[in-house]
């Protein structure tokens, strides 16, 4: 399952609100970032304005006299520009909150309803954007580290206003600034289509795309030389190319390390794929029996350990190759994985993550946040724009949804492409 690893939508490693990560999340945040740096889960440009758009509407209110946090102002914005589009395209495939948004129809439309996570989704873009926001280890749009917390910086104020103070909206033809200053206030929504225009996530205006685009790639650092060789390879591709020719491109640049990174990362992906697929096996196997005792639910996921056992082995073979880009908890879990029986090892995955299944006097039961994963990711019925969300915990299903296609896709965004 490793060539999985990099698609766009959202992967198996995120069920219900469960990101499994095995007590690796350090790991997956290191090697996403060695691949493509900063750009935390933004994949498209309105996810950046909607969120410094947040921020401006906070230090508006404070010039009035009026404290107001970021958050519940940020998430209401995304979700009136996510419901816009819906009300035209519910399909289109960069809108989330489409259960809600069918359920409560077109007339729930106020400040007070949409920012509240029964009327859109649990987990927001906005939640996937913060690191990217930050200066340090982001694109410098902001200071600060939490998010109701964080400072526009002179780039991040140019961001807020290439939406809020250029965009105009309704009869009056008010700044979109102004006019979000009355929907806050209590106002209803003109109508859903003028809305649409000023705040879809599928039309940035050019100031934006340029602003946001110049942050990726026009500044200096290693960070930005990273995102700028990239953006020489994937930018002429209309669809992402797969991470065999980034790697190959990467070569061809004599940008060895970063081609070696990128085989690491990937080797990594394909370590935690392999333990997903014990956990969702077993929760499959679980789900029939109730309980197995453990050299039953062993048996049961036998073939998935087994797998498990070459990912560990193909990691540390990868990692002998880029020593200094390994990292530290992932080693040493590959390094016990190969020196593990199967039953140990599969004691060691519930130890790990017991959630799903979980170990107890010596039998498998059913963990306190059961799913069985397995009917799960075959449910090809479910709300795709509502998975979408379960990205939100900031950086959550990383490993899943590999960096460098939600870089391609953010720099088509850019361009207008």
């Amino acid at each position: 399952m490793a060539s999985d690893w990099y698609p766009l939508e959202v992967g198996e490693a995120s069920f219900s609100r469960i990101s499994l990560d095995f007590g690796l999340r350090g790991a997956n945040q290191h090697f996403v970032e060695l691949v493509v740096p900063g750009i935390g889960g933004t994949r498209f440009v309105r996810q950046l304005s909607w969120a410094v758009a947040g921020l401006a509407m906070r230090d508006t209110f404070r010039e009035h006299g009026v404290k107001a946090r970021a958050t519940p102002l940020a998430n209401a914005i995304e979700a009136l520009g996510c419901k816009s589009e819906y009300q035209s395209d519910p399909g289109y495939r960069r809108v989330i909150g489409r259960r809600a948004f069918a359920r409560d129809g077109a007339d729930v439309a106020s400040f007070a309803e949409l920012r509240e996570r029964r009327h859109y989704v649990q987990n927001t873009f906005r939640a996937t954007v913060v690191r990217a926001l930050r200066d340090g280890m982001g694109l410098g749009f902001t200071r600060g580290a939490r998010f109701d917390a964080l400072e526009l910086e002179p780039v991040g104020h140019q961001l807020a206003q290439a939406l809020l103070d250029y965009a105009r909206i309704g009869q009056g033809n008010a700044t979109l600034r102004t006019w979000l200053r009355k929907w806050i206030g209590g106002d209803k929504v003109p109508t859903w289509t003028a809305v649409r225009e000023v705040l879809s996530p599928r039309w940035p205006s050019k100031l934006e795309r340029s602003i946001v685009r110049a942050r990726l790639i026009e500044v200096d650092g290693p960070e930005a030389e990273k995102r700028k060789d990239l953006a020489g390879i994937l930018m002429p591709e209309a669809s992402f190319p797969g991470v065999d020719m980034v790697v190959s491109e990467l070569r061809r640049l004599k940008c060895e390390k970063h081609a070696r990174q990128v085989e690491l990362a990937v080797a990594f992906g394909a370590l935690l794929d392999a333990c997903i697929d014990v956990t969702r096996e077993l929760s499959a196997a679980i789900d029939r029996a109730g309980q197995l005792t453990l050299e039953a639910a062993r048996k049961r996921v036998d073939i998935q350990l087994g797998a498990v056992v070459i990912a560990t082995t193909q990691y540390l073979a990868r990692a002998e190759l880029s020593r200094s880009d390994s990292h530290t908890s992932a080693h040493r879990f590959a390094l016990d994985a190969t020196t593990r029986s199967r039953e140990q090892l599969l004691v060691e995955l519930l130890h790990r993550e017991g959630r799903v299944c979980e170990l107890v006097d010596g039998n498998v039961h059913m963990g306190p946040l059961f799913r069985n994963l397995r009917a799960i990711a075959a449910d090809t019925d479910a709300d795709e724009g509502e998975d979408e969300a379960e990205l939100g915990a900031p950086d959550a299903g990383e490993a899943r949804t590999f960096r460098l296609a939600r870089f391609h896709e953010l720099l088509r965004d850019t361009r207008g492409g």
